[in-house]
């Protein structure tokens, strides 16, 4: 199969090991979630470059019944022992598609609740900064933020962890006047509690 990676991401686990996220994009355009395995992770760490392209072989499609989908494909594909990828110039893969999602479908509900959005973005001008909770003490570090679009329209957004401390590191040292456009991808949603 030829294909690009179009996103990859470490995830960290709760016991200490890591394991790599990818999703992954034929020559029409279709996207698969990848999952590589702690016990593969040195193989496959230096290997693997986000937007390069490749020949994969013998990889292990599964039922993608994770807690959170990354593309809306029914299936995911996990590497094995056997899986073999070989870098390859393949420029009939698009490097990307960028897939905009209004603010407007998740005023109106126009959302699905166990998908994360991978391949889609969200952009909105930054509004408000609510709530900074930078960790320590066992909590972990989260930023509350509201964005708003061009009729006005506002939903709130927390950013997690990395995303936070990237995000307060950036608005900190902000010194440009105009407004701040943030784009947001790999976005989890739910109906807001309150």
């Amino acid at each position: 199969m030829l294909i690009r990676v179009v996103d990859f991401w470490v995830v960290r686990e709760k016991t200490g090991l890591q394991h790599l996220e990818l999703v992954i994009q034929d020559t029409k355009g279709d996207q698969i979630h990848v999952t590589i395995h702690n016990r593969e992770f040195k193989d496959w760490i230096e290997q693997l470059i986000e937007h390069e392209t490749y020949c994969l072989y013998n990889g292990e499609p599964m039922v993608n019944d994770g807690t959170f989908e990354v593309c809306p494909n029914k299936l995911k594909l996990v590497f094995n022992g056997g899986t073999i990828v070989s870098k390859m110039q393949i420029p009939a893969i698009p490097l990307h598609q960028f897939k905009f999602k209004a603010i407007d479908d998740f005023l109106n509900g126009k959302f699905t609740t166990d998908l994360l959005y991978g391949d889609l973005y969200v952009v909105g001008v930054l509004q408000d900064v609510v709530k900074t909770q930078m960790g320590g003490g066992g909590k972990k570090s989260c930023v509350n933020i509201t964005l708003g679009n061009e009729a006005g329209n506002v939903i709130r957004v927390a950013l997690w962890e990395d995303y936070a401390k990237q995000f307060m590191s950036y608005n900190n040292s902000n010194n440009f006047p105009g407004p701040t456009l943030l784009i947001l991808t790999h976005a989890w949603c739910k109906q807001n509690q309150g």
